[in-house]
C-alpha cells in the first residue's frame, strides 16, 4: 500500500547478513538466526523473551533440535542469551551485532536420548513443569496443578496465539496509520481475544480493509483509531468485514443498490479480466 512500503521490511545490519553467508551454518541455525532478527529487529529492539516452543512454531522445527543449535549458537557468540526475567520460562535472547566476536565452531551439545518432541525430566523441572512418571508408575494429580500433558496443549494453544497476534500487530502497524512502538499487554488482550472471535484472516482483512478505506484519496474517512480503539469497539471490526456497514457504503460509493457492478476482490478492487455487469 502506497507510503507504507517502508514499515514492510526488518532491518538486519549489513555486516550481520555477510558474516551469516560466510559463516558455516547448517539450515536449523540458519532458520534460527532469522527467527531472532525477525522478532528483535522486526520491531527495533535488541532483544526479546523467546521461548524454545515459540521458536519451534515459529520455525517448523523440533523442539529438541531448536534446544540443541541454540546451545550451540549461544557458545558460538552468535546468539546472546541473558538471564530470565519477570518470572517468565523464555529467556531473553538477541544477535551479537559485534560479529567479529562469532566463533567458527565450538563442541557440540550431546544429544538428549528422548523421543520426538519430548523435553528431558531435568529440562521438564527447569520449565517449570512436572517431571512425567516413569513407565508403570502412578503419579496423583496434585489440586490446582496440570498434569504434563495438560501443560503441553496449553503452552501449544498459547504459542499458536502469540504468533498470530504477532502478525496482528505487525500487519497493523504496516497500514501507517496510528504505529505503535511495542505491544502492550492490553493490546494483546483485544488482539487475543478478536482472534478467538474472528480468527487470525478476519482480523487481518478487516484492518486491511480499514487503511484501504482511510488512504483512500477519493473517498472521505477520517476515523484514525489506535488498534485497540479498531479492535475494541463493538462495531469496529465486523463492519469491515462483508456484510459490514462501513465496508458496505465503501462498496457503493454512491451507486444505487439495484445497479451490479463489475466484481471485486475482497479488498473492493476490480477483478483483473472482469467484465462490467452494469446494467445499460
Amino acid at each position: 500500500m502506497a507510503g507504507t512500503q517502508s514499515d514492510q521490511y526488518t532491518k538486519i545490519p549489513n555486516d550481520i547478513l555477510e558474516k551469516i553467508m560466510e559463516s558455516k551454518l547448517n539450515g536449523t541455525q540458519v532458520k534460527l538466526i532469522m527467527a531472532v532478527c525477525r522478532f528483535t529487529f522486526g520491531f527495533q529492539r535488541e532483544s526479546a523473551e523467546l521461548s524454545i516452543s515459540f521458536l519451534s512454531e515459529a520455525t517448523g522445527i523440533n523442539p529438541r533440535n531448536i534446544r540443541r543449535e541454540l546451545e550451540i549458537l549461544t557458545r558460538r557468540n552468535i546468539i546472546l542469551a541473558h538471564s530470565e526475567q519477570h518470572g517468565t520460562r523464555a529467556r531473553t535472547i538477541g544477535i551479537n551485532k559485534e560479529v567479529n566476536q562469532w566463533l567458527e565452531r565450538v563442541k557440540s551439545p550431546p544429544l538428549d536420548d528422548v523421543r520426538e518432541g519430548q523435553l528431558t525430566p531435568s529440562e521438564n523441572i527447569r520449565e517449570g513443569q512436572l517431571a512425567p512418571p516413569r513407565e508403570g508408575e502412578f503419579t496423583p494429580s496434585r489440586e490446582g496443578q496440570l498434569t504434563p500433558q495438560e501443560i503441553k496443549k496449553e503452552n501449544y494453544k498459547e504459542n499458536i496465539y502469540s504468533i498470530s497476534a504477532r502478525k496482528v500487530f505487525s500487519v497493523w502497524n504496516e497500514q501507517g496509520i496510528i504505529i505503535h512502538r511495542e505491544s502492550t499487554e492490553e493490546i494483546n488482550k483485544v488482539i487475543n481475544s478478536s482472534l478467538k472471535k474472528y480468527g487470525l484472516e478476519k482480523v487481518v482483512l478487516a484492518i486491511q480493509r480499514y487503511a484501504k478505506m482511510y488512504h483512500d484519496p477519493d473517498y472521505f474517512f477520517s476515523y484514525k483509531w489506535t488498534l485497540i480503539n479498531f479492535l475494541g469497539r463493538k462495531r469496529g471490526l465486523p463492519d469491515f468485514l462483508d456484510g459490514g456497514e462501513k465496508w458496505e457504503n465503501y462498496l457503493a460509493r454512491g451507486h444505487p443498490k439495484d445497479k451490479r457492478k463489475a466484481p471485486v476482490d475482497a479488498l473492493g478492487d476490480p477483478v483483473p479480466g472482469a467484465q462490467d455487469m452494469t446494467p445499460i
